[in-house]
């Protein structure tokens, strides 16, 4: 790790990025800033400049599992990539050269007894921040904007007992020098399991009904972000959906002249003939009447790069796939 920071050019890096927050309470555009000092053969992390600690919502993330988790992960995968440094082990001496310094109070380093159980959606945001700082100094390594994670629990009674399910969805990787990015997957250091449809329908009274890539929405770029997945899932009993996400106000941004991808969102459509409502990243415990649909839309990806300079066969196979209209 040391000689990995010692081929880098000494110097300060920043990059800051917003959580959506809370419309019902005028609590948006949360900021999240990342300072990377590179000094010799050391990195020194400061999140200073991010937002106080909200009491009443659960986004804050603790410092030790989630904070230090995003930033030492993020930092090992461009630094020490699997694909160049395959058996490297995973212990404290890989991490020493790195400290991390957030300040106590905010969101990323809350005093207790602050909830917490949100953490997901800031921690991706740290982990995105630490590539984008990057981008000048590791411009092959880094990646554009990649989508957040979002939880969309069901739940309800049926025959007399309590069920809930929490969907974890999955994203879409931003553009990279070189490569497409990844199409429908968890980022960063998330790492959930794609739950099959058919395990869901066995185990619960829900219908997934559409599932399937979101086409038009990577961001554009000689190397196009990945496309975030679509899904539909019908209640077949009433019952009560809550949402804990982000990315639905923030695209993933583009790096290096590429475009910002798509935007996520959750909508509901009650029957077949009223028009989606799109809700908001955070829904506490809304019910939902028995063969009301939701759509779960999940961010795509920036690009990387002009999009002037994509090859006609990489647009050519996008439009063989579906993925984009033909624009000629």
């Amino acid at each position: 790790m040391r000689e990995a920071i010692r081929s880098l050019p000494d110097g300060i890096y920043t990059a800051t990025g917003y959580l959506d927050g809370y419309e019902d309470t005028g609590e948006v555009d949360i900021p999240i800033k990342v300072t990377l000092e590179i000094k010799g053969d050391e990195i020194r992390v400061d999140l200073t400049g991010s937002a106080p600690q909200l009491d009443h919502a659960p986004i804050n993330m603790p410092f030790y599992g989630t904070t230090d988790m995003a930033v030492l992960l993020t930092l090992r995968m461009l630094l020490l990539p699997e694909t160049e440094h395959p058996n490297l082990p995973h212990n404290a001496g890989m991490f020493r050269p790195i400290t991390i310094f957030a300040p106590e109070g905010t969101i990323v380093n809350p005093k207790f007894p602050a909830p917490t159980i949100g953490r997901f959606c800031g921690g991706q945001m740290v982990a995105n921040l630490i590539v984008r700082a990057m981008q000048d100094v590791l411009p092959h390594h880094v990646c554009a904007g990649c989508s957040t994670t979002k939880a969309v629990t069901f739940s309800s009674v049926r025959d007399g007992e309590s069920w809930i399910y929490m969907d974890v969805t999955e994203g879409a990787y931003g553009g990279m020098h070189d490569l497409d990015g990844l199409d429908a997957v968890d980022v960063l250091y998330a790492n959930t399991k794609n739950n099959p449809i058919e395990d869901i329908e066995v185990h619960y009274p829900l219908r997934v009904e559409r599932y399937e890539l979101r086409e038009n929405t990577a961001g554009d770029g000689q190397w196009r972000g990945g496309y975030g997945p679509l899904r539909d899932t019908r209640m077949l009993v009433d019952g009560f959906i809550s949402v804990e996400g982000d990315g639905f106000r923030h695209a993933p941004w583009g790096l290096k002249g590429g475009e910002d991808g798509a935007t996520g969102g959750v909508m509901i459509f009650e029957d077949e003939n009223t028009k989606g409502k799109l809700l908001s990243s955070k829904i506490d415990n809304m019910y939902v009447k028995k063969g009301t649909v939701i759509r779960d839309l999940c961010p795509s990806g920036g690009g990387f790069g002009p999009p002037s300079k994509r090859s006609a066969l990489a647009r050519q196979r996008d439009v063989e796939d579906g993925l984009e209209l033909d624009k000629e």
